[in-house]
C-alpha cells in the first residue's frame, strides 16, 4: 500500500548522522512499495542536498548522484496541492503542519 514519504527519512539515506532504524526500514520498504510525496517535496531535498554541499558534509559530484538514485526510486510527486482551506481542514483534522 503506498504511503507518504517524509524528507528526512531519504535524508537519512545519505547523511550518515541522520540515519535511524527507521530510516532503513522505510528504505527497505520501497523495494516492495510505492511512496507518495507533495509537490513541495523536490523543494525541501533540493535544499537539503545544496545545504549539505555547502557544509562540507557532500560533494556536489555525490549530490548529483544522488538525485539520480532517489529519482529511480517508486516515489510519486502529487502535484495536485488542495487549496488553503482544505489544507488548513486537513491540518487542523489531523493535527499536523499545513505542508
Amino acid at each position: 500500500m503506498p504511503f507518504v514519504l517524509d524528507n528526512s527519512v531519504i535524508t537519512g539515506w545519505y547523511i550518515e548522522d541522520q540515519a535511524t532504524d527507521y530510516t532503513e526500514a522505510i528504505a527497505a520498504r520501497l523495494e516492495t512499495d510505492q511512496a507518495m510525496v507533495p509537490a513541495l517535496w523536490q523543494l525541501e531535498f533540493a535544499n537539503v542536498l545544496k545545504t549539505a554541499c555547502t557544509r562540507g558534509r557532500l560533494e556536489i559530484k555525490t549530490a548529483c548522484q544522488i538525485v539520480d538514485v532517489i529519482s529511480a526510486l517508486p516515489i510519486e510527486i502529487d502535484l495536485e496541492t488542495p487549496g488553503p482551506k482544505q489544507l488548513l481542514e486537513l491540518a487542523i483534522r489531523y493535527n499536523l503542519s499545513s505542508y
